[in-house]
């Protein structure tokens, strides 16, 4: 289930061509495939996501997006800036990680009061 992230999301941010076999076709299935791998990816980072909260999935979107464009590039190309967006994806997921382990506060995306990371991302009375 794609609770993160979709394949038009994917289409959206990094336009088709960068998404086409070699024969020019969209690659559809594969795409999904490393979308449902990049939000697996994150459940292992951050377990006890709560995928019911908007704000932790528009958060989570752009990470999800390159980790899965990463993933992607085996089937379709292999692109230096795809590795860099990768592996800045990975260290921006360690951080809030971390930051929510420890309890800390991120922005709020809406401007509203401030929040900590577990309160965006943990589901309530998940997180100790």
């Amino acid at each position: 289930m794609n609770w993160i992230c979709t394949l038009e999301d994917m289409i959206a941010r990094y336009g088709e061509d960068k998404l086409v076999h070699n024969d020019g076709k969209l690659a559809k299935e594969a795409i999904k495939k490393t979308i449902e791998d990049a939000q697996a990816i994150i459940k292992i980072y951050v377990p006890n996501l709560d995928q019911s909260n908007k704000e932790t999935k528009e958060i989570l979107k752009p990470i999800c997006l390159d980790i899965a464009l990463y993933r992607l590039s085996d089937y379709v190309t292999s692109d230096i800036d795809v590795r860099q967006r990768y592996e800045q994806a990975m260290e921006t997921l360690a951080f809030i990680a971390k930051k929510a382990d420890k309890g800390e506060a991120l922005p709020s995306l809406t401007n509203k009061k401030e929040k900590t990371y577990s309160e965006i991302i943990y589901k309530r009375g998940t997180f100790s």
